[in-house]
């Protein structure tokens, strides 16, 4: 069962995992060590409630476990508020004990749950403590037991629906800055950080490649291109026209570039007029071609200024390629940038020959 996705999952699931097991390492260490001082606990009654402690240091050791595999590690993540119920429960029926300061434990299980888990994990933590403290209520009658499930219910139901919604304008706040960070103000573009995450997938293979079918019957993969593409003469754009126009004609070049583009094209804004486009699944040659195609489309497309004129852009571009398996980042980079170099030497406003990168088979 993906958790994650049921809405009982843990928010994230690393610090849930060091939560639980703080929870669990701490409450059975406790317990341990008072164990012998409880006045309620003997024989039998005693076993049971070191050997549950002994258990829940199992679980905090456990979920510690870099071996441990995720779906085991999801499902007690889940489970933890049940088992701390289960455990506070127990322990409070083997002491007979119900007073305020025993019942209070109650509360842990259930701020785990509306702190680590999604809301419907939160909701069933927080349930899960209060009819485990009415249990305890019930079974070990006391003369404030009734009005001890009440306070301790509200205070369960007021904490749990707080934390929710702090989680809830959390997570909002980080999307939202997930998104910033994501997508370059100006034109739209995503960043450089993107870029570099998606051209890992494409040469790792992660993105598999698409086999092509050669002259003579063969199959080969077509590899990963990065196309770096440069705005020429943009300082004169803007101490010619202004800034305005300047920022104008990246969004110009941007949109021109993302026309008729596959979906698992990226194109990035790297910073100042620098713009890359990466192909997964592409050839060289193919690369070369469309990087070609980039040169023309922006010679053809001049920018209309809000005087009525036409300002003619041009573009120098590079092209690197890899094929799949295991390369520094950088020279890809480095590829394409010694072919970008190349087109500007030669004069600028064409495409310079695709550079390749060798890879380490993965």
């Amino acid at each position: 069962m993906d958790w994650a996705r049921s809405g009982l999952g843990a928010r994230n699931p690393l610090t849930a995992a060091r939560t639980a097991a703080c929870f669990y390492l701490v409450s059975a260490v406790v317990v341990i060590l008072s164990n012998t001082a409880l006045s309620g606990a003997h024989g039998a009654g005693q076993g049971i409630t070191v050997g549950a402690s002994l258990a829940l240091l199992v679980l905090g050791f456990l979920l510690l476990s870099p071996r441990l595999p995720a779906a085991v590690r999801d499902l007690l993540l889940t489970l933890t508020p049940i088992i701390g119920v289960a455990f506070v429960v127990g322990l409070d029926l083997v002491t007979s004990d119900a007073s305020a300061g025993a019942q209070v434990s109650i509360f842990l299980p259930a701020l785990y749950a509306a702190s680590q888990l999604k809301p419907l994990g939160a909701v069933i933590g927080a349930v899960a403590a209060v009819i485990g403290d009415a249990i305890i209520a019930a079974a070990v009658a006391t003369s404030n037991g009734l009005l001890d499930l009440i306070d301790i219910s509200l205070v369960i139901g007021l904490m749990t629906g707080l934390l929710v919604g702090a989680n809830r304008r959390q997570d909002r706040l980080i999307a939202r800055l997930q998104a910033q960070a994501a997508i370059d103000p100006l034109t739209g573009l995503v960043t450089r950080r993107i870029l570099d995450e998606a051209m890992q997938k494409a040469v790792s293979g992660e993105a598999r490649p698409l086999p092509r079918q050669t002259g003579d019957g063969a199959f080969q993969e077509q590899g990963t291109a990065l196309i770096l593409i440069d705005l020429d003469h943009f300082k004169k754009i803007n101490d010619g026209h202004g800034h305005p126009v300047g920022d104008d004609a990246l969004v110009h070049v941007a949109n021109l570039l993302g026309r008729n583009a596959r979906p698992d094209t990226v194109i990035a804004r790297l910073g100042g007029d620098e713009i890359a486009v990466l192909l997964p699944r592409c050839g060289a040659d193919t690369a070369r071609g469309r990087a070609q195609e980039f040169v023309d489309r922006v010679r053809e497309h001049p920018l209309p200024l809000g005087s009525g004129e036409q300002l003619a852009l041009s573009i120098s571009v590079g092209v690197g390629h890899t094929g799949r398996g295991r390369i520094e980042l950088r020279d890809l980079y480095a590829a394409a940038d010694a072919s970008l170099y190349e087109a500007k030497e030669a004069g600028r406003g064409r495409a310079g020959r695709p550079r390749s990168v060798r890879t380490v088979a993965s």
